[in-house]
């Protein structure tokens, strides 16, 4: 009798560790999908991918696969468009995700999804992308920016596990939220995901870059001493930043590019407050050029009269490496100790410090 009941546990223990998945799906019977339509998704397994397919009928489909191990992925539903789903092997009560495929008032196709738990705040983040893109259209500004702060809280709460322990940083839904959401996330914020993480989230090249990206960000934040960059100038000579560091109240490390429009319309102010304050003052533009023509063309066109450096390597120049730019223009203001005391700072609030 006993060795009866211990089969029957370990039969149950067995079926609950299944790596069985399952993707139920309907569409609106307005949407019209023809029978037989393919409907698929692409699993990764090591360095190998399988493709996994269902068919339509009679509006509905089914995609049944075993899964080597937990993973979001993309299932493909056409020209409706594209959503993203948890698969995830081995958990009581996992096991089958639903997704419903219906027109907006707008006519437009609405992708949902439900039944596993990483499913269910898969959904919720995709709610808060739409929340969000409608918060930004509201034209009072007040009301704007405390509805966008509320999605934003909601969102950082989800993440930390203060919503659900079972969905924070570390699981799949959690990477998901933090993938799409970490870019309007303080850098506070991001800071404090980033040292939940565990080496299971971190192994994900996609989280590890974000991290990565932190953590160099971190070292060339305020209060931090600058790192030294040194390239070539206009004129082919080595011009490095710890040359100008200390020679004057202030150095305003510029990245910039010819090619790019929000840093040309920003450089009449910059001229201007760098001609009222010379003296004080110091600027070191660092383009990230890959066309020497295009960067001497624009700073000789701008009439930009102040230091300039560039290797010519674009995105990967070293300076942007060092201080973690990924968007420009960014600005970094240096004190005569070395100090940085700013990061993107507005011109008026560098024009204060010029005051002092």
């Amino acid at each position: 009798m006993k060795k009866t009941n211990l089969l029957l546990a370990l039969v149950l223990v067995l079926a609950s560790c299944s790596n069985k998945f399952e993707i139920r799906g309907t569409f609106a019977p307005e949407l019209q999908i023809p029978d037989s339509t393919e409907i698929g998704i692409d699993l990764k397994s090591g360095d190998t991918t399988a493709t996994y397919n269902g068919m339509v009928q009679d509006n509905a489909f089914k995609i049944s696969f075993d899964i080597p191990h937990e993973q979001l992925v993309v299932l493909d539903l056409g020209e409706l468009g594209a959503t993203i789903l948890a698969v995830e092997p081995g958990k009581p009560g996992k096991g089958v995700v639903n997704v419903s495929v219906g027109l907006n008032d707008d006519g437009e196709p609405v992708i949902t999804k439900n039944g596993t738990l990483n499913n269910d705040f898969i959904q919720m983040y995709d709610d808060c992308e739409a929340e969000f893109y409608d918060a930004v259209g509201i034209a009072d500004q007040t009301v704007r920016d405390n509805r966008l702060q509320q999605l934003i809280d909601r969102i950082y709460r989800t993440l930390k596990g203060e919503e659900n322990s079972l969905t924070d940083i570390n699981t799949l839904s959690g990477q998901y939220g933090f993938i799409n959401f970490f870019s309007v996330l303080s850098f506070d914020q991001v800071d404090t995901l980033c040292s939940l993480m565990n080496e299971n989230t971190l192994s994900d090249k996609n989280m590890r870059a974000i991290y990565d990206y932190i953590q160099v960000q971190k070292d060339s934040n305020t209060g931090k001493q600058y790192k030294d960059i040194s390239a070539s100038t206009p004129e082919g000579n080595t011009l490095a930043l710890s040359q100008l560091v200390g020679q004057t109240d202030y150095v305003l490390v510029d990245f910039w590019a010819s090619w790019c429009g929000p840093c040309r319309r920003a450089m009449p102010d910059v001229k201007a407050l760098y001609d009222k304050y010379k003296g004080k003052l110091q600027i070191l533009g660092i383009s990230l050029d890959e066309d020497k023509n295009a960067w001497t063309g624009a700073i000789n066109a701008m009439n930009l009269n102040w230091c300039h450096i560039s290797d010519l390597q674009g995105w990967k120049a070293q300076g942007a490496q060092d201080y973690g730019v990924n968007a420009i223009p960014c600005t970094i203001l240096i004190d005569k100790e070395g100090v940085i005391v700013g990061r993107n700072m507005p011109l008026n609030e560098i024009e204060a410090l010029l005051n002092k």
